[in-house]
């Protein structure tokens, strides 16, 4: 019987530590690269600049088209050695921090209404002024000055505001200026001879843009229908591949005075059609009142190859869309980079996850602008590549039974050993 506790409790734990053993096996192996998986290469090549232990490379249209549409099949490898790497989007910023302002001395005079704005102390950084209007339909002339002590004034900004809400909305009661520190802004506007505007509230701001960096594509009008039903008529674009990831629409038109109503749909297929934007609006005038336009759809990532922009013509006749360019914003890697080694960046593989780096918790804490740039070389078929009979399934789907198995022998372990202990302390009660 001794004996018998004894290889029982020791085969217990060797059931419990092959198993856990096991589950790391099988977990780890999902991590391994196999080139036989990747369809594509490119050699990444020093570029320029930088001479710190990162580099960066910006993914080409080869990349972006013969990959995953989340990048995740995106593998950077040196020899045999797989290579972390941080995926960016050099997506542009915006920050915004407001300031509250009081209205002094509001008036008419000459045919101008004037306000001075209180920002209670000197100090604040602001770059914008916003007023709060009631009127429509205006298009006014505003000045903005700065001073100290109300006694000495500086221009910041020339420039105009307006509202047009009757055929179309169009509104901006915004002027900005380079960064000020003064306590107080004085507004002139200039009413030509018309009821001055109802201003309720003025909002002081300082707004800090990041560029960001975007790529361009010029794409083709493939064909233009007319949808008489709907009183619209459509155009179709042409990507060439999917997969390019753009999130802007800019639109070239010779027509002039129109006012539309659009909607943007994508598709790969041809056939099955996905709403990208439902109802956007583009306008084009030139009037003695208002000059001004709106020719850009913008809309979160898509990567479709066709794009269909519907556009509702209601009783006018049809505008003319001569061009369209898609923008979306650049996509890099950032890996650790040794002088004298090769590199190289494998993608196609349908069947790849998101690889997990430790590189994404500490990448911030060095130097960017230290970082070597890479070109991407000339797209070739990976030699070691094997064309799948079936897309391969994950480890734990090709071999449940070996999981299984596992799983049911730790828990019968774990049982065992909790019946020992009860059974245990049963007896020396």
């Amino acid at each position: 019987m001794k004996y018998f506790k004894n290889w029982a409790g020791s085969s217990t734990r060797n059931i419990l530590f092959a198993g856990l053993i096991l589950l790391f096996s099988c977990s780890s192996a999902l991590a391994d690269f196999d080139s036989a998986g990747w369809k594509y290469e490119k050699e990444l090549m020093p570029a320029s600049g930088g001479s710190g232990d990162f580099g960066e490379v910006v993914f080409d249209g080869e990349v972006l088209s013969g990959s995953k549409s989340d990048l995740s099949d995106v593998r950077i490898m040196s020899g045999e050695r797989e290579i972390p790497y941080v995926m960016d989007v050099e997506a542009p910023s915006f920050a915004r921090e407001t300031h509250s302002a009081r209205i002094l001395n509001k008036g008419v005079q000459a045919g101008s209404t004037f306000l001075v704005l209180d920002l209670a102390a000197e100090g604040f950084i602001h770059n914008r002024v916003e007023l709060s209007v009631t009127s429509t339909n205006f298009r006014r002339e505003m000045q903005v000055e700065g001073s100290s002590d109300m006694a000495n004034w500086f221009t910041l900004a020339n420039g105009s505001i307006y509202d047009y809400t009757l055929e179309f909305k169009a509104r901006d009661t915004s002027l900005s200026y380079t960064d000020s520190t003064y306590r107080y802004l004085r507004i002139t506007i200039s009413d030509k001879g018309e009821a001055p505007l109802g201003i309720v509230s003025a909002t002081i701001s300082r707004e800090s843009y990041g560029a960001g960096k975007e790529v361009s594509y010029e794409v083709p009008i493939v064909e233009r229908t007319e949808v008489k039903d709907r009183q619209a008529n459509s155009i179709l674009l042409d990507m060439g591949v999917k997969g390019l990831p753009t999130n802007r629409l800019v639109l070239e038109t010779p027509s002039t005075n129109f006012n539309r109503e659009v909607a943007l749909e994508g598709t790969n297929d041809g056939t099955a059609w996905s709403i990208i934007t439902n109802r956007d609006v583009i306008f084009s005038y030139s009037t003695p009142k208002f000059t001004g336009n709106k020719l850009e759809l913008r809309f979160p990532d898509q990567n479709y190859r066709f794009l269909k922009l519907t556009i509702f013509n209601r009783d006018n006749q049809p505008i003319q869309i001569e061009k369209g360019t898609l923008y979306g914003t650049v996509r890099k890697a950032i890996f650790p980079y040794e002088v004298g080694k090769s590199y190289k960046l494998y993608y196609g593989n349908p069947g790849a996850r998101y690889a997990q780096y430790d590189l994404n918790n500490y990448l911030q804490y060095f130097d960017a602008s230290a970082r070597v740039k890479f070109s991407l070389g000339n797209k070739h078929d990976n030699e070691q590549y094997k064309y799948p009979t079936g897309l391969e399934r994950p480890f734990s789907e090709r071999y449940s039974w070996l999981l299984t198995t596992v799983l049911v022998l730790v828990v019968l372990g774990m049982g065992f050993m909790v019946f020992r202990l009860f059974k245990k302390q049963s007896t020396n009660i």
